[in-house]
């Protein structure tokens, strides 16, 4: 049985993707895009995309951040690949954070799923 708040970042990210689109969740919020049809296996695409590009070295492209509101839900907290970015639920940060704050909880989430690997959903 899935948690309760893992649901709803589940469904918060089902939301914000496009029904044609195939993407990975992590367990942080990470979202890989995958955009290559010639793709068999999703999961696996994502986890290799993200161990390459997903690493976050600040000072550096990998360490740049945009952030968007969602919403009332969150934020998109965009990475230096248009295919990867993390979702940061509104109830992860204090309310009134600024983007830096919000941004920097993206890009430390992205970080610990780069480290971590674990997926939660792989979307087909």
């Amino acid at each position: 049985m899935t948690d309760p708040t893992t649901a709803a970042l589940v469904d918060s990210v089902r939301k914000l993707m496009k029904p044609d689109r195939r993407w990975v969740l992590f367990e942080h919020g990470t979202v890989v895009v995958v955009t290559d049809e010639t793709v068999d296996e999703p999961a696996a695409f994502a986890k290799l995309k993200l161990a390459s590009d997903g690493k976050v070295a600040p000072g550096t492209a990998a360490g740049d951040f945009s952030v968007s509101a969602v919403g009332d839900e969150g934020w998109i907290v965009g990475s230096h690949d248009p295919d990867i970015f993390t979702f940061v639920p509104a109830t992860d940060v204090e309310p009134g954070s600024s983007d830096v704050a919000v941004g920097l909880a993206g890009r430390t989430a992205r970080g610990a799923d780069a480290d971590g690997q674990n997926v939660l959903v792989a979307d087909p």
